[in-house]
């Protein structure tokens, strides 16, 4: 039996090589129709999703892995009892990808027990699918694209820099509240240049705030949930970011299912951006 290697940068390396594996995979599932067939049972779920998963369990029960794992397309598994949580999402952007949209990805994290809220997410990758620019972490050693780390300070240099030409900003809200959260973060910006984008993988738009590609993640649909922002928000952690909900706390982690946030904002530097006030009671 293959004895489990928990050192965190070797927690990073397993991350990026199994996403790498599972990203080749869905390249090629991307050329078959069936891949984006809905599995009978499920609400959204679809080949590829099961089968980028598969993959992804198979290779962390051959690394030696016993411990607790969350997915998304099973929820919660037990491997063994070593304190530690794999938070998987096997195909962040699901409809991009059933839709030939380029925009999605891999997110694998893996977490401490013993530890709290953002403390708790010690390693882990993002893998965009469609081009072979993975961004990794480990608590403590940084933050990579590919083989190279991006320092806080580069990340910032690059989002102060393009925010010359005005913000750009991911950001998820209800529909039925969409044109008043708008104006309210327009109206906190001060009339400076700001773009807002609905992507459609939440992973990798965490990871782009923590390497400056995005200036600000936002999102207060009560829907999203910790596979998709567990390694993307423990980059932006890495890179000293700021991770709060609505009210301006912390967020809180729990390993016990499938954890939905109400409200989710991420930044390395105050853009300026507060959530709209909560008149509303979220």
């Amino acid at each position: 039996m293959i004895k489990a290697n928990y050192e965190k940068e070797h927690l990073r390396s397993l991350s990026l090589s199994i996403s790498k594996e599972a990203a080749s995979l869905l390249r090629e599932l991307a050329e078959m129709p069936s891949s984006s067939h809905r599995i009978p049972g499920t609400v959204e779920t679809i080949e590829a999703d099961m089968r980028s998963e598969d993959l992804i369990l198979d290779r962390l029960k051959e690394s030696g892995f016993s411990g607790k794992i969350i997915t998304e397309e099973r929820g919660s598994l037990k491997m063994g009892d070593d304190p530690i949580v794999a938070i998987i999402d096997p195909l962040d952007g699901s409809k991009n990808f059933s839709r030939s949209v380029k925009w999605c990805s891999i997110s694998i994290a893996f977490a401490d027990m013993s530890k709290e809220g953002m403390d708790a997410i010690i390693a882990g990758t993002v893998c965009p699918i469609f081009w072979d620019e993975c961004i990794s972490f480990s608590r403590g050693s940084g933050v990579y694209l590919e083989d190279r780390r991006v320092s806080r300070e580069e990340a910032l240099g690059f989002t102060r820099e393009r925010r010359k030409e005005g913000g750009f900003y991911a950001v998820y809200i209800d529909e039925d509240y969409a044109a008043e959260e708008i104006a309210e973060i327009r109206r906190r910006l001060g009339g400076r240049k700001a773009s807002f984008r609905s992507l459609g993988s939440a992973a990798l738009e965490l990871a782009y705030v923590a390497i400056g590609r995005i200036d600000a993640f936002v999102d207060v649909r009560s829907r999203l949930r910790i596979v998709d922002v567990a390694a993307g928000a423990g980059m932006v952690a890495e890179q000293g970011g700021k991770i709060m909900e609505r009210e301006g706390n912390a967020p809180r982690l729990s390993f016990e299912g499938m954890q939905r946030f109400k409200s989710f904002l991420a930044y390395l530097e105050d853009p300026g951006i507060a959530f709209v006030s909560e008149r509303r009671g979220v």
